[in-house]
């Protein structure tokens, strides 16, 4: 974003009156360089060295790029409105990569295209996407070139110590000459010594005159704060950005309105760091936009609705058959499970393993210490209905089940349950289903009477109804028959469908999922959730 400092316009008849001299642009803090404005340090190059080769303003900015080499921000975004009598705020956090690609040649230099993944979208509020096509580092400077082959910007001159506008996160002004001043980057992601460019300024409406009383001429009260950091051998490290407009002067109340955003390094080759995982690349919404991925992968991405990228794609789905593993009679030691699983098990009272715990039936209500044998932990990624069916045919048993969250002193909270007289009445299922937030549930089933010995039974989890919501596609090839093991964890659901995106050959979530596929080409789908690790491997 621009500085939006407007300039005053005075009606004739008051210039007339205060003369010309009166009519500027208020603003403080403004321009170009990496402090504030009464900043006195030497900025116009470095001292003469040996032969007559002038010494950089900055050293350390002479370090070598090679493809492969990568730099790895956190990055958040906020923003917030307020009127008379409403207010509205949202916030957006990700993380982006920028991976060296290969060489071209030009003017003398060395360039290497920057590759994109991970996500750079605040919603559709604003895109962190740096600057440029390529990169380059010669004579002391970082330079990008643009996707046209033709345009190259300076992003920091550390020969000089000056240079016109440009911008790695940003696009300063080209009118304006920028320096930077030794400072330190502090945020979520990154504390450390780093080389600030800087350009700030604001403008007060209204401004009082002696003898004149306030003459307004802008728009809007504005404020405005963008720097740029940079490090010796290693380059770009992050941002900060504060914007701020408001009129508290219009009839109907008035309004403001800001947003501010921090971005940091987090690791770079340059840093001699080493990651062992890749991020999604956007956008892959859509299975023609899968993002391709050899076995073994371990592919890190952020699952939203994503609207503004291609939105989702309904997949139906079928539960998973599973088989109960003991011991799993705790909530503190439960068999974890997937969404949309069917799990065959048994229990009887009095000979299993069971734990007793404090049930607390809502918040603040009186506790009481129940038993139950067989826990299951789920995952819900975002916010669903999740329904259970407990059926134990031919057992003459009464078996019960609870839905439970786990709370901080390790009681747990009752989400629902069903509890029939099950040989009162004759029958041999129970069904609960209950809408619940994002988080961790854990399903307990309880032989209350199982009087013919061990009852079988079979318990079907899954959510409001039968399709995963489809966000991030990804595909891969197997040149041989192969056993291929697919995970996500975080919370999301996946599934591994043929190449035509037509037949569901598996589902899952966190728990991994083992299959056979023959040669051929695959695709996986990552269900809306939130962060996610999807892991792809062969034995």
């Amino acid at each position: 974003m621009k500085s939006h400092i407007h300039k005053f316009f005075i009606k004739p008849f008051i210039a007339f009156l205060m003369m010309a001299a009166i009519v500027t642009m208020i603003s403080c803090g403004g321009g170009g360089g990496g402090g504030d404005g009464d900043d006195n340090s030497d900025t116009s190059g470095g001292d003469t060295g040996e032969g007559g080769q002038e010494s950089p303003a900055f050293t350390g900015f002479d370090f070598d790029l090679n493809q492969g080499y990568f730099w790895e921000y956190g990055w958040d975004y906020s923003s917030s409105y307020v009127a008379s009598g409403s207010s509205s705020s949202s916030n957006y956090q990700g993380t982006f990569r920028v991976t060296l690609g290969p060489p071209v040649a030009m003017d003398d230099m060395t360039f290497y295209e920057m590759q994109i993944s991970g996500t750079t979208d605040a919603g559709n509020r604003k895109n962190l996407k740096p600057r440029g096509t390529y990169v380059a580092v010669s004579e002391n400077k970082i330079v990008i070139l643009a996707a046209d082959m033709t345009t190259i910007e300076t992003l920091f001159d550390a020969q000089t110590g000056l240079w016109p506008g440009s911008g790695f996160f940003t696009e300063f002004p080209t009118s304006t000459l920028f320096s930077a001043t030794l400072s330190t980057i502090s945020n979520d992601y990154i504390n450390e010594s780093a080389y600030m460019v800087r350009e700030s300024a604001s403008e007060s409406q209204c401004e009082y005159f002696p003898g004149y009383g306030n003459i307004c001429g802008g728009d809007y009260n504005e404020n405005m704060d963008e720097r740029e950091y940079y490090i010796d051998s290693v380059g770009p490290a992050g941002y900060y950005a504060y914007f701020s407009m408001s009129d508290w002067s219009s009839p109907d109340g008035g309004w403001s309105a800001s947003n501010t955003t921090h971005i940091g390094l987090t690791a770079s080759t340059l840093w001699n760091d080493s990651l062992d995982y890749t991020l999604e690349v956007e956008p892959n919404n859509q299975i023609a936009e899968a993002t391709p991925i050899n076995i073994p992968a371990r592919v890190k991405g952020k699952e939203l609705s994503e609207t503004y990228l291609g939105g989702t794609t309904a997949v139906s789905v079928g539960l998973s058959p599973i088989t109960e593993i003991e011991p799993n009679d705790s909530p503190f030691s439960p068999q974890i499970v997937n969404l949309l699983s069917s799990i065959t098990a048994d229990v009887e009272n009095g000979t299993d393993l069971f734990t007793s715990v404090t049930v607390s039936p809502s918040p603040g209500a009186p506790t009481y210490v129940a038993t139950f044998e067989d826990w299951y932990e789920v995952t819900v990624g975002t916010g669903a209905t999740l329904n259970a069916n407990l059926d134990f045919p031919g057992t003459g048993a009464d078996l019960d089940m609870y839905l439970f969250s786990l709370e901080p002193d390790n009681s747990v909270e009752i989400f629902a349950s069903s509890t029939d007289d099950n040989v009162g009445l004759g029958t041999d299922s129970e069904e609960m289903s209950q809408f619940v937030p994002t988080d961790t549930y854990y399903i307990a089933v309880d032989a209350f009477v199982t009087p013919s010995g061990r009852a079988d039974y079979t318990l079907e989890i899954s959510t409001g109804n039968s399709q995963v919501d489809i966000c991030d596609w990804f595909s891969f090839s197997l040149v041989s028959q192969a056993q291929v093991n697919i995970a996500a964890t975080g919370g999301p659901t996946f599934v591994l469908m043929d190449a035509t995106g037509v037949n569901t050959l598996a589902s899952g979530g966190a728990i991994e999922v083992s299959t056979m596929l023959s040669a051929g080409s695959y695709l996986v789908g990552v269900g809306t959730g939130g962060e996610y690790t999807l892991e792809v491997t062969s034995p």
